[in-house]
Order: structure tokens, then C-alpha cells, then sequence
């Protein structure tokens, strides 16, 4: 701390020696309770939680302040204790991030049905639909073109989502992305087309008429 005083010897001035705290930063020791001791007003098992940081209180964020880990940082976690570093004073904490598994109501089962027949009967009716189409003899207009890249899109962008609905897709975040991001790619391609092909078949229409 740094301290002035007046000639009185009365403290006028303090303040804090903020680069005495970066060389001898403020070292932390948190205890972990057991799981059956009650945090607070609330209970929770130790085995749902994935992962635990230091933090310390901040009230400029946000409208109520929230915790912030800028300024400290996490050295160890283990079961029973946590250990930290702090390079600016406050109110330190333990953040615990929580694996919580959903529980779903029981309607919920009737949109999976839903959508397991959905995707079994779109999915075949649009590959007959492809089939029939590239088996036509007569000459293909831009309207005939379009509408098959349309029905190609839209039965490549069901598969992405029946696929995605698989547990090793959903719980792989990176595999998860990836059919996202084709889920968004195929969907915006199948607008578009579908766009286009409605424009070219309103010009047959007007010209032939």
C-alpha cells in the first residue's frame, strides 16, 4: 500500500501499490465441500461438475456486476481444494460449470416421432423424385434444371439433419459445427435456387402466353 501522511501525522492519502501486487501477487486457497454439505441455500453433486475457475467480482459489469476472471488466474483444482493467484484485490470466488443433463416432458417424444417418419418418407420420395428426373429424354430447360437442384439441396440438406440428430454428431463439438455449417450452406443454396426457379418459370409462363 502506499500511504501519505500530513504533517500531523494523520493518513491523508492511500492507495494501492499496484505494481508491488503484480511482483508479490495475493495467493488463494479455496476448499471444496463435500457433496452432501449444502452450498449456501443449494445442494449439488461434484461429480456434475466439469470444470472450476477463480474469479473475482466485478460491479461494472453489467447492470448488477457480474464475476470476471481478468486479474486472477487458476494454478491448481483437485477435489478438495483450488488454489489461485490474484493481481488485483476484490471478492474472489469459484466458478463451476455444471453438467446438467436435460430432461425433456413427455411431448417431446412426439416431435422424435415426428421427425424419424418425416425423414423416412421425404428422403425415398425425393430420391424417386431425382431418379424420374434424370431419366427424362426431353430436352432440359433452365426452369427442369433448377427445380432438380432444388430437390437435390433439399434431399442432401435432410440427410445433414437426420445425421445430425445422431448422439456422435452432437456430442463432438467439432463434428457438431461442421453440420451446422453445411445444414446453413445447403439451406441458403436450396432458397436461392428455389427463388430462381420460381422467376424462370414465371417467364415461361408470361412468354408463352
Amino acid at each position: 500500500m502506499l500511504m501519505q501522511e500530513n504533517e500531523d501525522g494523520d493518513l491523508i492519502r492511500c492507495e494501492l501499490d499496484k505494481p508491488a501486487l503484480i511482483r508479490r501477487p495475493i495467493w488463494l486457497i479455496f476448499e471444496v465441500p463435500p457433496p452432501e454439505k449444502p452450498v449456501g441455500l443449494y445442494r449439488f453433486e461434484t461429480s456434475l461438475v466439469l470444470n472450476r475457475k477463480c474469479a473475482i467480482y466485478h460491479p461494472g459489469v453489467g447492470v448488477h456486476g457480474a464475476w470476471d476472471t481478468y486479474g486472477i488466474q487458476t494454478i491448481s483444482v483437485t477435489d478438495n481444494m483450488i488454489s489461485c493467484v490474484a493481481t488485483r484485490p476484490g471478492s474472489y470466488g469459484i466458478i463451476a460449470e455444471m453438467d446438467v443433463p436435460p430432461e425433456y416432458p413427455g411431448h417431446w417424444i412426439w416431435v422424435s416421432i415426428y421427425k424419424v417418419v418425416g425423414y423416412d418418407i421425404s428422403i425415398p420420395l425425393l430420391a424417386i423424385l431425382l431418379v424420374a428426373a434424370a431419366r427424362r429424354r426431353q430436352p432440359w430447360d433452365m426452369a427442369h434444371k433448377l427445380i432438380f437442384n432444388t430437390v437435390l439441396l433439399q434431399l442432401l440438406l435432410l440427410l445433414c439433419t437426420g445425421l445430425s440428430e445422431a448422439d456422435f454428431i452432437r456430442s463432438n463439438r467439432i463434428h457438431c459445427t461442421h453440420i451446422g455449417l453445411a445444414i446453413n450452406f445447403l439451406a441458403v443454396a436450396e432458397a436461392s435456387l428455389l427463388a430462381m426457379a420460381c422467376f424462370a418459370i414465371f417467364r415461361q409462363v408470361i412468354t408463352s402466353s
